[in-house]
């Protein structure tokens, strides 16, 4: 064991340090944390999660429920670097012709305007990585070649601000979706083209497509003559895809180093791929976490980055962890005693600070805090009680930390030397291996996501629901009524009454809006609510 990959501190705690990246994990905020009886205690576990570490690596099944190969990690390991890095260039080389003016839009003009249509790990993923380098006011970046815009809901009002700000004639699409099949994605997509074609532009030179080979979407972006259909890997993961074109088609247009990036999720893989507990930083990580919960119980991860750069990385480690951890069957679908989960919330210190750290300080013991920062500044600015703006923002930071040892809270820090693609790579691909250790650790699949599939489906369902209500008043032009007469007059079971309520009160408050209920726009609709219920009045 060399002591400058892992040291203890004169008060008990323990650190891990990177020399040539320059990378700190320091835990000597959870002072409670044993590491000698943590590895005595878990040995089996700890056998357990690398054998999963190297079944993901070898290409084994390991996600069983889906009968899928994970392969992120792959894709940033010796050939697979060097296929990802190829890949890399040529998408670069490909966007770079549009955003230099190049390709040009019909009539001549360049492209003004980027829409990146994706959701999930389709959109976290990339925002995160425009505002690490751009900021949040990206669009007033003078290295910025075209504006771009993230949508990624499918709020009709939003979409219509944006729409208002942009000329079409002089926009790009880029959907994002393994299949095409994400609900949002597409209806976003099909309200996009809906508009080009009502302009009698064509929607292939107005849209990109990143997907998976062979997928209903490649073929119909390639039937339509989309400007470029991107090809991601099925094994792929939406929430750990930001490494593959997922990432790559957005950094392209945001003028990124996506080449240093891929290399740090390389160098860190490195680090965390270690089969000793003590010189694997992500191994660290996750016993210190699972040793937590198993001392204290469910406990609450604030992510709380020290730099505006990871301004939107708690939202994206948010999904990485939660939908990834957030489990009540075990890996071979047996259900467990006691489900699973890790619930992350945080932000950017010291902003939200001022929002939630008093109670973490001195409220309910139910989270402890996880830290970011860097190291180096490339600008200061002259501040009378602290020196200079940067010194003290690591006064907030020391300070904080301080307050959190005095009030008896855990916490964990880890401390990159600059802000750069490199060590946000470093960063994501640190968390992603902790997320993979602790579903070995715990014995579950992180990889799939059934409880979202079950959000979908029963999207759908209500979907089938309100086209079904929609049926009933065109045809027979009135009603009087409760939403459980109405149901009944469906032949719906009961249980579906409260889905019924919610079209009815949507068509009473939407119904003369354009789109929204096609056949009902001259139909005089209200509502009255009396004994517990409302009742509804519909004519036409």
């Amino acid at each position: 064991m060399k002591k400058e990959e892992y040291v203890e501190r004169f008060f008990g705690g323990y650190r891990f340090f990177d020399d040539p990246s320059g990378f700190l994990l320091n835990l000597s905020g959870a002072t409670d944390f044993d590491l000698e009886r943590v590895l005595a205690r878990e040995r089996r576990s700890v056998h357990r999660a690398l054998a999963f570490i190297r079944d993901i690596e070898s290409g084994k099944i390991v996600n069983v429920s889906e009968r899928r190969r994970v392969d992120h990690f792959n894709l940033r390991k010796g050939r697979g670097l060097k296929q990802s890095l190829a890949q890399w260039r040529r998408i670069a080389r490909a966007i770079e012709r549009i955003t230099s003016g190049e390709v040009r839009a019909p009539g001549r003009k360049r492209y003004a305007d980027v829409i990146l249509n994706g959701i999930g790990g389709s959109f976290l993923g990339p925002l995160m990585m425009v505002i690490a380098h751009h900021g949040s006011d990206y669009n007033f970046a003078s290295t910025l070649p075209v504006r771009m815009h993230f949508v990624n809901n499918t709020d009709p009002e939003s979409f219509r601000l944006l729409m208002d700000k942009i000329d079409p004639r002089t926009s790009i699409m880029v959907n994002i979706s393994k299949s095409g099949g994400t609900a949002e994605t597409a209806g976003n997509m099909e309200a996009f083209n809906n508009i080009l074609e009502k302009r009698k532009l064509s929607i292939g030179q107005h849209n990109i497509t990143v997907t998976t080979p062979g997928s209903p979407f490649d073929i119909y972006s390639r039937r339509n003559r989309f400007l470029h259909v991107f090809h991601m890997n099925v094994e792929t993961g939406g929430r750990t895809s930001v490494g593959s074109p997922v990432g790559m088609v957005p950094a392209a247009f945001a003028g990124l180093d996506f080449a240093e990036f891929l290399r740090g999720q390389s160098w860190m893989d490195g680090l965390t791929r270690r089969t000793h507990p003590r010189r694997n930083p992500a191994m660290l990580l996750a016993l210190l976490i699972n040793d937590l919960i198993q001392r204290e119980g469910h406990k609450n991860q604030i992510f709380l980055g020290y730099s505006d750069a990871l301004k939107e990385a708690a939202h994206y480690f948010q999904q990485l962890f939660m939908e990834s951890l957030g489990k009540r069957l075990s890996r071979h679908g047996r259900l467990m005693r006691r489900p699973t989960g890790l619930t992350i919330f945080g932000g950017v210190g010291t902003g939200e600070q001022h929002a939630f750290m008093q109670q973490v300080q001195e409220g309910i013991r139910d989270c402890f805090v996880h830290f970011a920062s860097f190291r180096k500044r490339t600008v200061d600015y002259a501040n009378t009680k602290a020196g200079s703006m940067g010194r003290q923002f690591l006064g907030f930071v020391e300070g904080t930390q301080q307050a959190l040892l005095e009030n008896g809270r855990g916490f964990v820090s880890l401390v990159f030397e600059e802000q750069n693609e490199f060590n946000m790579g470093m960063l994501v691909a640190l968390e992603e291996r902790v997320v993979a250790l602790l579903g070995g650790l715990w014995g579950i699949n992180p990889f799939d996501q059934p409880g979202v599939q079950a959000g979908k489906l029963s999207a759908d369902r209500h979907n089938a629901i309100s086209a079904e209500v929609m049926a009933w008043l065109r045809k027979h032009r009135q009603f009087k009524g409760s939403a459980l007469q109405m149901t009944r007059l469906l032949g719906r079971p009961t249980s579906d009454a409260p889905g019924v309520e919610s079209v009815l009160l949507d068509a009473v408050s939407n119904h003369s809006v354009r789109h929204a209920y096609p056949g009902l726009e001259k139909f005089e609709c209200s509502k009255r609510w009396r004994q517990n219920r409302f009742t509804f009045t519909i004519s036409g």
